[in-house]
């Protein structure tokens, strides 16, 4: 005996089609989801990546204004500040394995620039403009980044995205804040 094919049921086209139209919607709602959550990482990354950099750019700054030389013959440490120009004597160098460098940070059309010089003793380079072509590109967007003198003698006030930071060089800070 023959089994009965009415009894047996298959699916249908429609019911095929159906199901194939439900798992396409899904798939495109997870990849959407995934797309934002993906691109959304990227652009959290990118914000972090460039905090890290300011961040990294305002410690070196810190660090080698505090350790800024101190000229005994003039009495005072040698710092030429202007809002768009710093330059010292310091004995943290960057680029240098070690020892005291002249080092000047310009900023021009929203860039940081940095110079770093070895023969530091020279006179000339705390009152002329550093050559731009010499000068490495530190920040590229460093936006409202300035420099002035503070209000006390001998430190430098630099102001970045709204904050101000008054760094001292270690020579003359009270005993007290060594």
């Amino acid at each position: 005996m023959r089994p009965r094919l009415a009894s047996y049921r298959g699916l249908t086209l429609f019911e095929v089609m159906v199901a194939m139209v439900i798992m396409v919607t899904v798939m495109v709602m997870l990849y959407e989801a995934m797309s934002s959550g993906i691109s959304f990482s990227n652009r959290g990354k990118a914000k972090m990546d460039a905090l890290e950099h300011h961040t990294a750019v305002l410690d070196l700054l810190h660090r080698q204004i505090h350790a800024a030389v101190y000229d005994r013959a003039g009495k005072k440490v040698r710092l030429k500040v202007d809002a768009d120009r710093l330059s010292f004597v310091t004995l943290t160098p960057l680029i240098a394995v070690s020892g005291p460098v002249f080092v000047s940070y310009r900023v021009d059309y929203g860039r940081l620039y940095y110079l770093e010089k070895r023969d530091y003793f020279n006179e000339d380079y705390l009152d002329n403009e550093p050559d731009p072509r010499e000068m490495t590109v530190l920040l590229a967007d460093a936006g409202d980044l300035a420099f002035a003198e503070s209000d006390d003698p001998g430190g430098v006030t630099v102001t970045h995205r709204g904050r101000s930071y008054t760094i001292f060089p270690r020579c003359l800070l009270p005993e007290g804040a060594r």
